[in-house]
């Protein structure tokens, strides 16, 4: 994660709670680590449609 910090330009901290779920992101601050990371950005959607059914199915 280090390192994806440093590439991104991006405090470890922030990336952390990003993960995490701590706090909300720019479609900028994720260009940037889909960057630092080598993938393409869809990548990090990559399933959101089934998590938000789970999440909705909860409530």
């Amino acid at each position: 994660m280090e390192k994806t910090a440093f590439e991104s330009e991006m405090e470890y901290i922030q990336i952390s709670r990003i993960e995490l779920g701590k706090i909300n992101t720019t479609v900028y601050q994720v260009y940037k680590l889909s960057k630092a990371l080598d993938i393409e950005m869809t990548e990090f959607f990559a399933g959101i449609h089934e998590e938000i059914e789970k999440r909705k199915n909860i409530k």
